[in-house]
C-alpha cells in the first residue's frame, strides 16, 4: 500500500471499522479541534475533479447510516456547511443532493467564532465566474430552495411568500458582501434580469 491511500482503500477501511458496530458516541467523538469524523470528511471534500470523488458520497452515506450527527460543530462553531463552503475547490459546484441531506439538520444561521455563517463562507469570492460566466449571485437566481423537514419527518416545499423572503435575505447578504446585480454572464443576463424571470416562474407555480 502506498503512503497515501486511495478512495477505494479509504472506503474499505471505514466499512471495516463500522462493521464493528461502534456506539454513536464513538462515531460522533470529537478530535482536539472539536471535529467529528463527518466534519473531517466534509472538510476535505475535493469536488468532481478529484480522483477520490466517486468515493466521497459513499463515505458520507456510510457515516450517516451508522449514526453520524449532521448537526454537530467544531471548536470554531463551524458546521458541516461551513466546512463544505470553505473546501479548497469551492470554485466547483457543490452537489445539490449533498446539500439536500445536510441542510435540514443544520442551523444555517449559526455563526462561527469569527461571526461568519455558512453563507458568508460561500460568498467569499463574489466576482468569481464559472464556465457560463455566472457569479454566485447568478446561481442564487437560478437555483431552487430546499424543502423543509417537519417534526414528523415529512418534507414540504416553502410557500411563495416564504420563498420570496428567503430569496431576498440571501440576495441582500450577497449584495452587502459586494456582489453585483448588474454583472452579465456569457448569455448577457444579469442577476437582476434572472431575478425577474425567477419570480415570474414562481408566480406561475414553477421552481
Amino acid at each position: 500500500m502506498s503512503g497515501r491511500i486511495d478512495g477505494a482503500e479509504k472506503l474499505a477501511l471505514v466499512k471495516l471499522l463500522l462493521d464493528t458496530n461502534p456506539r454513536p458516541s464513538t462515531l460522533n467523538a470529537r478530535d482536539q479541534s472539536g471535529a467529528t469524523a463527518l466534519l473531517r470528511l466534509i472538510t476535505y471534500y475535493e469536488g468532481s475533479s478529484s480522483s477520490q470523488h466517486a468515493y466521497f458520497m459513499p463515505l458520507v452515506n456510510l457515516l450517516l447510516l451508522h449514526g453520524a450527527d449532521r448537526s454537530l460543530y467544531d471548536n470554531k462553531n463551524q458546521t458541516v456547511l461551513h466546512k463544505l463552503a470553505s473546501s479548497a475547490t469551492y470554485n466547483e459546484e457543490i452537489p445539490f443532493h449533498l446539500l439536500d441531506i445536510l441542510i435540514p439538520f443544520v442551523d444555517i444561521n449559526q455563526a462561527d467564532v469569527h461571526g461568519w455563517t455558512a453563507l458568508h463562507s460561500m460568498a467569499r469570492n463574489l466576482r468569481a465566474v464559472n464556465n457560463k460566466g455566472n457569479t454566485p449571485l447568478h446561481e442564487v437566481m437560478t437555483g431552487r430552495l430546499i424543502r423543509r423537514e417537519n417534526e414528523d419527518g415529512s418534507l414540504e416545499w416553502p410557500t411563495l411568500s416564504e420563498k420570496i423572503q428567503a430569496h431576498d435575505e440571501i440576495i441582500s447578504t450577497l449584495q452587502d458582501a459586494g456582489a453585483s446585480m448588474d454583472q452579465p454572464n456569457l448569455a448577457g443576463k444579469t442577476p437582476a434580469q434572472l431575478l425577474v424571470e425567477k419570480r415570474a416562474k414562481w408566480e406561475k407555480g414553477g421552481e
